[in-house]
């Protein structure tokens, strides 16, 4: 490369070689004649005039602007050059980065609204919402005794168990169900219905702009039950590959954002009883802010295995009630012993409410607050005044604009201890 030097434009009288000072710098052209490249570098120290006449001080100026307004030229036929060699893509880079911080900064000087367009459940009492729903309102118990394994050396032998036979459940291929946990099946199936419920059809949105956020307390535990069984019984060889993607806690994200297709946020929680409730308090966060428009979310658990149950029982978090196995969860009753381990999903699909208005979406309601804390006491058990859940509730209530006296659903997220 052939590189010719200009010229420093600075007098060299006697009076500026006397001057020491090095505070200013000199102005040296660049110029890079096989790339027809031209460049301003300012880092070379020099000596200046102090008493440099004001002719001269505002022709530099003048150059100086003359050459930040060629650079600035360069550099927008460059972004322009970007645009012309990716025809496939709606806009540059450039300018999807103008765009989003457009948005985020709109979004974050008023927060968007957001509404909740779709649901689906997995559930003791029923898949279908319509089911489960009736079966709910006329009271009904999803509270039986456990089959999926011998619970004859328990004393809980009770819970929420779902009836569940994933071929029949079309979520996938045979093949690929048999490389998910029990409990991203669970989610998998939720989240069609929820899609399904919305009416939305993602193959017409913005993938960039649709996201998954499911939380799980405990993630793939039948699999990691299983998978020692086998290293026990059969050896190092025999552990399936397929362990860790099937145990992992996001991989319920991963799969639902796959069978969609969506490319935005994909994020899972793993807050035990608060698993659900943070990943949707999180969507709520990315619609309100512009990172998304369009966020399925909620929580999937599986965890009712012969070591969750154990786990659970002897840690006397569980109901001993088994003289009456329907009437044993009782959180806010006096005479409460525990609670009762259960199995299911449950999503939402949330959208940012003009995005579901220009669609014809029907609007469920609207998601307008959300508040989360801790107690940093006890590891099991809440705070006996109350006061998280008072805390988070009431950063809820202030996190909704102009919150109304009526109409408002109010949920805690972590369960009454005994």
């Amino acid at each position: 490369m052939e590189m010719h030097f200009l010229e420093a434009k600075r007098d060299r009288t006697n009076e500026a070689q006397k001057d020491t000072r090095c505070g200013e710098k000199a102005v040296v052209e660049i110029a890079c004649m096989s790339l027809d490249f031209r460049f301003v570098v300012r880092s070379v120290p020099t000596l200046i005039m102090r008493n440099i006449r004001h002719g001269q001080r505002q022709q530099l100026s003048e150059e100086r602007q003359e050459k930040q307004e060629a650079q600035a030229g360069k550099a927008q036929a460059s972004r322009e050059a970007v645009v012309r060699r990716v025809p496939h893509r709606p806009q540059s880079v450039s300018m999807l980065l103008e765009i989003t911080g457009e948005k985020r900064m709109t979004s974050r000087g008023m927060k968007r609204r957001v509404v909740v367009t779709g649901l689906g459940v997995v559930t003791p009492l029923g898949r279908a919402m319509e089911v489960f729903w009736d079966r709910l309102v006329r009271g009904e118990s999803g509270i039986s005794p456990i089959t999926l394994f011998d619970v004859s050396g328990y004393r809980v032998q009770f819970g929420g168990q779902v009836a569940w036979d994933p071929e029949q459940e079309n979520i996938s291929n045979p093949k690929e169900v048999r490389r998910l946990d029990r409990y991203a099946q669970f989610a998998m199936a939720a989240a069609i219905d929820a899609v399904a419920d919305a009416g939305i059809d993602f193959q017409k949105e913005d993938p960039y702009r649709c996201g998954v956020a499911i939380g799980s307390g405990i993630g793939g535990l039948n699999e990691f039950e299983a998978q020692h069984e086998r290293l026990l019984t059969k050896g190092v060889d025999k552990v399936s590959p397929f362990f860790i993607p099937k145990l992992l806690l996001n991989i319920a994200s991963g799969h639902v954002s796959t069978m969609f297709g969506v490319k935005g946020t994909n994020i899972a929680a793993a807050t035990a009883c608060a698993s659900a409730s943070n990943s949707i308090g999180s969507a709520l966060r990315a619609i309100q802010y512009g990172d998304a428009d369009v966020m399925l979310t909620g929580g999937s658990e599986a965890a009712l295995t012969p070591m969750g149950l154990a786990g659970f029982q002897n840690m006397r978090a569980l109901s001993f009630r088994s003289e009456a196995p329907q009437q044993a969860s009782r959180p806010f009753d006096a005479d409460r012993d525990g609670f009762v381990l259960s199995e299911g999903a449950g999503l939402v699909v949330l959208e940012e409410l003009e995005h579901a208005k220009r669609r014809g979406a029907r609007i469920y309601g609207e998601l307008k607050g959300y508040g989360a804390s801790g107690d940093a006491g006890h590891i099991t058990q809440p705070d006996e005044e109350g006061s998280g859940a008072s805390r988070a509730m009431t950063m809820a209530l202030r996190d909704a604009p102009e919150p109304s006296s009526s109409g408002w659903v109010m949920w805690p997220a972590s369960p009454l201890a005994p």
